[in-house]
Formats: C-alpha cells, sequence, structure tokens
C-alpha cells in the first residue's frame, strides 16, 4: 500500500517503549542486535531508543545476511533482538558448534508479517 505516516507525540513514544520494556523483560544488561534501519520503527524506538533509555548496549548490525548475522550475534553475546519472522527462521538454520544461532538470545520479539505457528514452535524449543 501507499506508505503513511501516524503521529504520536513525544512522549507517547518515551511511555510505550518504556512499559513494553518492562514487560518484555529488557534490562540494562541486556545487548540488543540491531538489525532493521533505524528509519522503521522497530530499529529506531525498539533498538536505539530501548538501549538509550535502559543503559543497554546497542549492537549494530553492518549486514542481514544470516550466516554473518549468526556470527556477530555469538562473538558480541547478543542477548535481545526483534527481527521479521524470515530473519528468524534462516537464523534457526544457522549452526555454530552445533548449535542454533538463537540459542544464546534471551529475548526475541518478531512481528511485521504472519508468524507461522511451527516458527513459534522451534523459537521456543531452541530456548
Amino acid at each position: 500500500g501507499r506508505p503513511k505516516g501516524v503521529p504520536r507525540r513525544h512522549d507517547q513514544v518515551l511511555r510505550n517503549r518504556w512499559v513494553t520494556s518492562q514487560l518484555h523483560g529488557y534490562s540494562r544488561d541486556d545487548r540488543l542486535l540491531a538489525v532493521p534501519e533505524f528509519s522503521h520503527t522497530l530499529g529506531l524506538h525498539g533498538n536505539l531508543l530501548r538501549s538509550l533509555m535502559l543503559g543497554a548496549t546497542l549492537v549494530i548490525a553492518r549486514t542481514r545476511n544470516p550466516a554473518e548475522l549468526a556470527t556477530v550475534i555469538r562473538a558480541q553475546h547478543v542477548t535481545a533482538m526483534g527481527a521479521p519472522p524470515s530473519l528468524f527462521a534462516a537464523l534457526l538454520r544457522e549452526r555454530l558448534d552445533g548449535k542454533s544461532a538463537c540459542s544464546g538470545l534471551r529475548l526475541a520479539l518478531t512481528g511485521a508479517a504472519n508468524i507461522p505457528p511451527a516458527l513459534v514452535r522451534d523459537m521456543i524449543a531452541t530456548g
């Protein structure tokens, strides 16, 4: 469809990000992986703003290649990330030392597209 903007006040954005961070269990000890662009709400609010508000570490990915992301997740000790279902499906197939690239994540949020129930089951089974 045609792009459309949704006006939000600054206080609404801050309150929403703070409340959702608390509800999902984010903390200052998390290491968030930023994959989406900062021009997208997930990248800007879900990663950059969240890490600033919590004092968490933000790891900025320079790639969308699942094999390279798997290496970044492991090397940077990433604990949390948000990404579309297709990226999580690809990451679940990536293996490092026999384990899924997602096995070290504490939090994984997905959206922006239909999420197949099998993907949710696979993510839960991974840990």
